[in-house]
């Protein structure tokens, strides 16, 4: 391995001459000898991490090929084939984030602390919640010989205060909204309780209309969990008998749903 460093006299002191960038640092002597030391020492100081670095490459290749070459790349797509249909979901739009995506071509046993930090500091705090689960995910394969971060030193997320829409502000969405699908979609909301998705994944086929029952199943629950079931009411029975009464209730909200996740409109 060629040396990082070279020694250099100008005048009556030495420098070290470094090879990559051309630069010179005086090494505040006269004295060959010295020089020569001082010289040494630089030079492994730049070699053995270096060093390090190629040798547990080799021991990590032993374990696994892979290992040494993959990149976080491979840990976003593997973590979009775990969990729910609904987190899969949530996984694919996280890694799309710009911040996230500096990420990619990065390789997992390359990656430190700082590279972390910053791009906890750059990005949300959906980047962040989404990196720990990305870091966790890596480091539970095996993919990362241990963690980068300990738990107790990711920054703590804490989010933003949530509240129910009052009735005040749920009537005058009705009273201005000139769109008739997200109208009817936001009456329906209100009267069942339902999540944004569940509600713009109803069809026709989910009313029983002999025992006035509304039965769904909840995307946030296993998928044998018991379904959601309501009675109609007066309002709820007009909102369903509107068209379309097969099918999907809602074909607008439900694109943009796959889309990405529903905007509040309170």
């Amino acid at each position: 391995m060629k040396a990082a460093f070279r020694l250099v006299r100008r005048g009556t002191q030495f420098y070290a001459h470094n090879r990559t960038t051309n630069q010179r640092e005086s090494l505040h002597t006269s004295d060959r000898e010295e020089a020569t030391r001082l010289l040494d020492a630089k030079n492994n100081a730049e070699r053995v991490p270096t060093m390090n670095l190629a040798l547990g490459r080799v021991f990590l290749a032993a374990r696994d090929a892979e290992l040494p070459e993959r990149t976080w790349q491979t840990v976003m797509e593997a973590i979009q084939h775990h969990g729910r249909e609904s987190t899969r979901s949530r996984y694919a739009r996280a890694v799309k984030d710009p911040v996230l995506a500096k990420l990619r071509t990065r390789r997992l046993i390359e990656t430190n602390r700082s590279d972390l930090l910053a791009l906890i500091r750059e990005g949300t705090k959906s980047t962040g919640y989404y990196l720990k689960r990305l870091h966790n995910f890596a480091v539970g394969f095996g993919w990362l010989p241990g963690p980068i971060l300990a738990n107790k030193l990711w920054p703590k997320i804490e989010w933003g205060k949530r509240r129910a829409i009052k009735a005040e502000e749920h009537e005058r969405i009705i009273a201005t909204e000139t769109d008739a699908e997200w109208r009817r979609y936001c009456e329906l909301l209100w009267h069942i309780g339902a999540s944004q998705g569940d509600a713009a994944k109803l069809t026709g086929e989910a009313v029983d209309w002999q025992t006035r029952v509304l039965e769904y199943h909840r995307a946030n629950l296993k998928e044998d969990a018991a379904p959601a079931c309501l009675t109609l009411g007066t309002r709820l029975e007009a909102l369903l008998k509107e068209p379309p009464t097969t099918g999907l209730l809602f074909p607008k909200d439900c694109r943009r749903e796959e889309q990405g996740p529903l905007d509040a409109v309170w």
